[in-house]
């Protein structure tokens, strides 16, 4: 019974925080959701290294994200950069 309701918890839990990270912040800034610079390879490596891509896939993520700074004139958000890997991996 106990286990029972250690499991409710946890779900619960689980539930209440996807919630929380589906519902959009009270950001009102573009800059402040920045936190992705193009120039760091380290950045660049960690993202793509984490959705099992290699160096090449590396060099055309950054180039991505630099062509979405120049397109959209301004810094890309973390939404901006999962979207442009989302679809590099999609292909």
């Amino acid at each position: 019974m106990m286990t029972f309701a250690i499991q409710w918890i946890i779900g619960l839990g689980a539930v209440a925080f996807f919630v929380w990270l589906v519902i959009p912040g009270d950001s009102t800034s573009v800059d402040s959701n920045s936190i992705i610079d193009p120039n760091d390879s380290r950045q660049i490596g960690m993202l793509i290294g984490m959705t099992g891509g290699d160096i090449t896939d590396a060099a055309i993520a950054r180039y991505a994200i630099q062509r979405f700074q120049e397109q959209h004139g301004r810094a890309p958000t973390t939404r901006d950069i999962g979207t442009i890997i989302g679809l590099m991996r999609s292909l």
